[in-house]
C-alpha cells in the first residue's frame, strides 16, 4: 500500500506571522537597552549593519557612536513612568532587546543592602518593567523579546 502524502495546511495566522517576520527582520525597528558600553554597545550595531533603526537606551543619554539609523536616548529602566514615555514616544518596535544591567561585587558583608536593592531593581525590575511596557504596548502587533544577563563591565 502506497502511502500517501498530505499537504501541510497552514493556518492564516501562520501565514500572517511568517509575512510579519520577514517584514521586520528586512526593516525592524530595535530598542537596546544598556547601550553604553559592553554587550549593548556590541549588540546595537549588528542591526545598524543590516540597516535596521536602532534605539539605544542609556542611563546617561547621548552616546559616542553616530549613525543616520541609531537614536540615543536617556532611560532610567527603574522609572515605570519613564519607561511609558519612552515606548509610546517610539511607536511600533519590532526587537527588544533588555540588556541594561550591573553587577554588584563583593563578600556579603561587604554589600550594603542599598546596593543590592538598586541591583535587584535594575536587573531584576528594569527587565520586568521594559518587556511588559512593550508587550502591552503592542499586544496586538508581533515583535520580539530578548532578555540578556551579563557578567558586570568596566564602566
Amino acid at each position: 500500500m502506497a502511502s500517501r502524502k498530505h499537504p501541510v495546511v497552514r493556518q492564516p495566522v501562520e501565514h500572517a506571522l511568517a509575512v510579519r517576520m520577514r517584514e521586520i527582520m528586512s526593516t525592524g525597528k530595535w530598542l537596546v537597552t544598556g547601550t553604553s558600553h559592553g554587550f549593548g554597545k556590541t549588540l546595537r550595531g549588528a542591526p545598524l549593519q543590516r540597516g535596521h533603526r536602532v534605539v539605544g537606551a542609556t542611563r546617561n543619554g547621548p552616546s559616542d557612536m553616530t549613525h543616520e539609523k541609531l537614536t540615543v536616548m536617556k532611560l532610567d529602566i527603574t522609572d515605570e513612568d519613564q519607561i511609558e514615555q519612552v515606548i509610546e514616544k517610539l511607536g511600533r518596535i519590532d526587537f527588544a532587546v533588555n540588556n541594561a544591567g550591573f553587577g554588584t561585587v563583593g563578600a556579603l558583608e561587604e554589600v550594603s543592602a542599598e546596593e543590592a536593592k538598586a541591583t535587584f531593581n535594575t536587573n531584576f525590575f528594569g527587565t520586568f518593567l521594559t518587556s511588559f511596557a512593550r508587550y502591552c504596548h503592542t499586544f496586538a502587533q508581533t515583535a520580539l523579546i530578548i532578555s540578556s544577563t551579563s557578567p558586570p563591565s568596566e564602566a
